[in-house]
Formats: structure tokens, sequence, C-alpha cells
């Protein structure tokens, strides 16, 4: 409660908390900031990553805009014996991404952005620790200098051949990471994400998604007070 409280005040305490939460069938540790308690709320209340599309038992699953680890423990609950490539650039998610998911032997985890180019960015940091963003979103931010990469070069140095689900939730990248796969978007199965509207043109989007073999099978709204919404696609 003292962090919904702060929430509202947008006034955080320094430090961490632990808790052990329920995802799925599994009861998980996790460490978290009072700025988190969205993304949990978020997580086991709203479910954002619950498929239509039916994935193989044993998935690969790029997490992209993976935060402190909690929609990979999503995953690795819902899908015992996946392998999961977690990206996060932001140092201090990035700190508890590795803390969280100490717990599952199968992930890797990189602390990079994902995008259209290879090189370097400026991520805007909040205080709210789940909007960074390379934008400007409105909200204040400090500059962090992080590295960025090209999803087809990661793919082919790690002789990767198939991703059964892409996830996004990159805070208006979605389609910088689309278009960094190149021409190996064929290797992408399932995409699911939350598309940022201020930040990219939906249209756009699934105008992409369709020209490279994409069916949208699922949209729908983040919540009654966001521009925001969902969306799940699929390979034809």
């Amino acid at each position: 409660m003292a962090a919904y409280r702060a929430l509202a005040r947008r006034s955080w305490q320094p430090g961490t908390a632990d808790a052990r939460i329920r995802l799925g069938g599994s009861i998980v540790p996790i460490r978290f900031r009072q700025q988190d308690i969205y993304v949990i709320g978020e997580m086991l209340h709203d479910h954002p990553y619950r498929l239509r599309t039916t994935l193989p038992e044993h998935p690969v699953i790029f997490d992209a805009g993976a935060n402190i680890g909690l929609s990979a423990l999503w995953f690795a609950a819902r899908y015992p014996g996946a392998h999961l490539f977690c990206f996060e650039p932001e140092a201090a998610c990035f700190a508890l991404l590795q803390e969280n998911l100490r717990q599952l032997r199968t992930a890797r985890l990189e602390r990079v952005a994902l995008g259209e180019t290879t090189g370097a960015v400026d991520l805007r940091v909040t205080s709210h620790a789940s909007d960074h963003s390379i934008f400007d979103t409105g909200s204040p931010a400090a500059p962090q200098r992080v590295a960025l990469r090209r999803l087809d070069e990661y793919l082919q140095e790690h002789a990767i051949e198939r991703v059964d689900l892409l996830k996004l939730d990159v805070e208006g990248s979605e389609l910088r990471v689309l278009e960094g796969l190149g021409k190996l978007t064929d290797r992408v199965h399932t995409i699911i994400g939350e598309c940022h509207e201020r930040l990219v043109n939906p249209d756009t989007l699934y105008r992409f998604l369709e020209d490279h073999g994409y069916q949208l099978v699922a949209k729908r709204p983040v919540h009654a007070f966001k521009e925001d919404h969902m969306f799940e696609a699929a390979r034809a």
C-alpha cells in the first residue's frame, strides 16, 4: 500500500524490497523498488502477455524491454523450458533483472537497447522506471548513454534460426526494433507488445507487419485512461 501511495505522489523511497508473488502456477521471489509497483500490478492483474497464438513446447522467447524481469518470469512460469533472451538497456533496471532472473538458468541477459541501427543512443531515464525511452515522453528525464543493436545482427551472431515469440515493450521504438530485423523477419513467428500511440503511428506499424507476412491476432487497450494498446500478431 505504501508503494501505491508513492505511485500517486510520484515520490519514491530509496532502496529495494523483497516479495514472493504468484505467476501462473508458480510462486517466485522478486526484488523491486517502490516505483515498480505499477509493473507488478499490471503483470498480476492485467496479464498483458497472455497469448492467443500457440507456442511450441520449448519456445525461444525474446523479451525486448525486459525491465526488472517480471515479464520473463511470467513467460518462464507459463512456458517451462522456454529459452529466454532478455534485453534491457537501463542500468538500475538491468541490475534488478539480473537479481530476479538468477533463478532462470536458461535466460540470457543483454544490457542493450534494440533498434534499427547498431551503435549507441541516449536513453531518457525517468523516475517512474517503466517508461524509459529514446524519445521525449513528456516526463522529466536524464540521459543515459546505452548500447544499441540490430536484431538481425544478434540472430546471426548467435545462430538463432527461429524466434517463437518477440515481446515488445520499448516505449515508442516498436517499429525501429522490427526494422532492425532486416531480411530476417521471417525468423520471428509471433509478436506481442504495447503500441505507444504518442510515439509510433499504429497504421504505419500494422502496415509494416502486414507487408512482412503477419496477421493481427488481437488488439486491446492497456487501460481506459491510456491511449496505448496491446497487440498480438503472428505469421500467416
